[in-house]
């Protein structure tokens, strides 16, 4: 899901999309559309590296075109762009809504995993149960050596005999 797209310039329209690389009529709208792929991400410290492909402007606006997954399009401040993955690669196309230059947006990316409220769950109780099971040793350790007889240590006494 990408969360947020906000537009520096609040008068441009940002038209998010969702598009599946494999779809041949989006690779064929963005052909020979100048345009940057984002490459590669760092996280420490934070960098984006980005791929420029030259090319013009497209041949017609994004909001036209029928082969998304998924779209937003408007002038608010914040987009969200919300849609359901399929398997395979995904990639997301951030363009203005008429499909000129100069996308100035800052973006944020979010994702729903059902799973992980299980997993999260699941070792919650895991570390309960371990919990449980260490003070339950502790406590064991604590009775018994409460109850252990209390003896005195015996001298140890060595005698030697001279010359042997």
């Amino acid at each position: 899901m990408l969360d947020r797209a906000l537009s520096a310039a609040p008068s441009n329209r940002l038209a998010p999309a969702a598009v599946h690389v494999l779809a041949v009529l989006a690779a064929a709208y963005l052909a020979g559309v100048k345009h940057d792929v984002l490459e590669d991400i760092s996280t420490s410290p934070f960098r984006a590296t980005y791929v420029p492909v030259t090319g013009g402007a497209p041949s017609s606006r994004p909001a036209a075109q029928t082969f998304w997954a998924a779209t937003s399009t408007g002038t608010d401040e914040q987009q969200v762009l919300t849609w359901a993955t399929q398997p395979g690669d995904w990639s997301v196309v951030m363009m203005n809504a008429d499909g000129s230059e100069q996308v100035d947006a800052a973006i944020s990316v979010g994702a729903t995993v059902p799973i992980l409220h299980s997993i999260a769950v699941g070792l919650l109780i895991g570390g309960g149960v371990l919990f449980l099971i260490g003070l339950g040793l502790v406590i064991a350790a604590v009775v018994s050596y409460g109850r252990q007889p209390k003896m005195r240590p015996q001298p140890r006494i060595t005698v030697s005999q001279p010359g042997a």
